[in-house]
């Protein structure tokens, strides 16, 4: 996901010019850190890192009028941010609770 999204915004800025150009910058080195980040570390990528940066790409995505990518990326980084919450389990006398 980070590559595909990496290569849109470096499509995009190839294609627009001005200001729309200057928001396929941004999504260009806003998806750079996250995605070196996982190339380095790709067995213990457990932080919201991915997560914020899928949710500001879906933002760009909306602003350049994808608006299926857009709202599909940011249903797929609201989804990962649950799935990767730490469960918590308390254990009282009575009950567990998970």
């Amino acid at each position: 996901m980070l590559t595909l999204n990496f290569l849109g915004f470096g499509y995009v800025f190839l294609r627009t010019f001005g200001l729309a150009s200057l928001f396929a910058i941004a999504g260009l080195v806003l998806t750079t850190p996250a995605w070196l980040y996982y190339i380095i570390n790709k067995k213990h990528f457990k932080t919201p890192i991915l997560e914020t940066t899928f949710i500001a790409s879906s933002i760009l995505w909306l602003y350049f009028g994808n608006i299926w990518m857009g709202i599909l990326l940011m249903l797929f980084s609201i989804i990962g941010l649950f799935t990767n919450k730490k469960p918590s389990i308390t254990f009282l006398q009575n009950e567990i609770i998970f």
